[in-house]
């Protein structure tokens, strides 16, 4: 640690200490109770600050370029904020975490040019950002370095709170009387809230003071990235051999998926097999194979960089013949669309491999280019981050909403599935709220008044036979209870803890049904 000023020690300790202290308290009032939405966002936007903070106070210069790394963070917290799906609160904290480690990673490590990196995520980067608490003890050392003997007292304390509590927890756990005893002090509710919090209360502390310490002294010593051997290579024939029976399997694939299902409905059901069930069976099969083709590929580019000629262009050939088969795995999904309406998993299963072809188009582009492999997993990590945070300021359930009503209007459908429409969050309210607000009547032929049928059982591929024998017509009275239903949960929630609701859901409360 520099100690050019006298107090430079001091400053760094209480410094770290003040940090955690910040981010302990963060954690305590937002986020141990919301893992998303403002509390989420909040929190982490504390933490950004307390690296920023940290970082100035370690007195180095870092990485600048890391601040790129904030591009996808602030991105995902913006999605958080906006909309209440599952798939935000998922993919948003993933982002939003992990590019958050990236740039505190690199913003304190020693000065490196982007272009020099061989990866984003060496192997220390694990220990130095995500699970840093093995530069604990050090930090408690330096704390009590030249302090008088009660000083250290209080940090044998300090360390020894948690485990106190944990064998305390055990200890009462294992004995009945004792639980009756702080049961009649104590309700058992309240008990359990005190623990639960106590317990991720000093994990946190915990968590803080180390990764604060960690990233000070990465940037007073000067910690390059641990980084894994280059690699050797592998033998050319080997995987020359190997591609040529990937493309002959491809090849005699494509070959035969191409009469059956580019040929349409007469090819496909000459085989006594539904067009409907043929188009229905296959996507998820077609989408786990170009993950793994990318996957192979991605390893043989890495450990021979394409250098000769054969490996080149089989990978090559493979690629595009993957793109066949995503083209095919598109297709199916476009079927199953039109005839059973647009989902969330629909819907995000055909960006995904979307997002697989771009991936093959940047290799394909990589090592005809023959840039470095390390350049090239670069550009689509950090393209991948961006590209997903801003996927996630779309509003995906009001599309999945807005679609299947629209196809029902424009009578290419004579049902919408609105127990399925009614189980999605608060994204989708507003929408829902236009359609409720349509006159539905039995009698009316008008498609933009006619009834609504809703499906018997759970939401998945529909058995037309059977749907029109279980199927019960509704009028709109049946939405428009669900929507005030919903609507009178999220003022309950508002009014008890205002950190419940995002934005979509005060959207929500504004989407009043007639």
């Amino acid at each position: 640690m520099d100690q050019s000023h006298p107090h430079h020690a001091a400053h760094v300790v209480f410094g770290v200490a003040g940090a955690a202290l910040a981010s302990v308290i963060a954690f305590h009032v937002l986020f141990y109770s919301h893992q998303y939405g403002f509390a989420l966002g909040l929190f982490l936007l504390i933490l950004a600050g307390t690296v920023i903070g940290l970082y100035a106070l370690g007195g180095r210069r870092g990485n600048a370029w890391a601040f790129v790394f904030l591009a996808p963070f602030l991105l995902s917290l913006v999605a958080e904020a906006l909309y209440a799906s599952e798939v935000v609160r998922f993919f948003g904290f993933i982002l939003s975490v992990g590019s958050l480690a990236m740039f505190t990673y690199w913003l304190t490590a020693p000065p490196v040019r982007f272009r020099d990196l061989r990866v984003l995520w060496p192997s220390s980067m694990l220990s130095e950002t995500l699970f840093p608490f093995n530069r604990l003890g050090e930090f408690f050392r330096t704390l009590a370095r030249g302090k008088s003997d009660a000083r250290r007292v209080l940090i044998g304390v300090a360390v020894a709170l948690p485990f106190l509590l944990l064998i305390a927890i055990l200890f009462v756990s294992s004995d009945l009387l004792l639980q009756k005893t702080l049961n009649e002090l104590f309700t058992e509710e309240a008990m359990q809230r005190f623990l639960s919090r106590a317990v991720w209360d000093l994990f946190a502390a915990g968590f803080f003071l180390s990764a604060g310490w960690t990233i000070l002294t990465r940037i007073s010593e000067a910690r390059r990235p641990k980084e894994q051997a280059a690699s050797k290579g592998l033998d050319a024939v080997i995987i020359t051999t190997f591609l040529s029976l990937l493309n002959l399997l491809f090849i005699s694939f494509i070959v035969y998926q191409f009469v059956a299902l580019f040929g349409g409905a007469t090819a496909v059901e000459a085989r006594g097999i539904t067009y409907a069930a043929y188009a229905r069976e296959g996507f998820f099969q077609l989408l786990a194979v170009s993950v793994i083709v990318f996957a192979i590929l991605s390893g043989i580019y890495h450990y021979t960089g394409m250098r000769t000629w054969s490996v080149r262009w089989l990978a090559a050939l493979l690629m595009l013949e993957t793109g066949a088969v995503i083209a095919s795995a598109l297709r199916r999904m476009m079927l199953y669309i039109d005839m059973y309406g647009l989902s969330m998993l629909r819907l995000w299963s055909t960006f995904a491999i979307i997002l697989i072809a771009v991936a093959f188009a940047v290799l394909l582009i990589g090592m005809f280019s023959r840039v470095r492999f390390e350049q090239v997993l670069k550009a689509l990590a950090l393209g991948s981050l961006v590209v997903l945070s801003l996927s996630l300021l779309v509003n995906t359930e009001d599309l999945v909403v807005r679609f299947n009503f629209n196809r029902f209007v424009r009578r290419a459908v004579d049902s919408v599935d609105i127990r399925y429409l009614m189980s999605l969050s608060s994204d989708a309210v507003p929408a829902l709220a236009e359609y409720g607000r349509l006159p539905w009547s039995d009698e009316n032929p008008d498609p933009m008044t006619r009834n609504i049928l809703i499906k018997e059982g759970t939401p998945g591929p529909l058995n037309e036979e059977l749907f029109r024998e279980t199927a019960s017509s509704t009028d709109r009275a049946r939405l428009v209870e669900y929507l005030r239903g919903k609507t009178q949960g999220l003022r309950e929630r508002s009014a008890k803890d205002p950190f419940a609701l995002v934005i979509s859901d005060y959207r929500a409360l504004s989407a009043v049904v007639d």
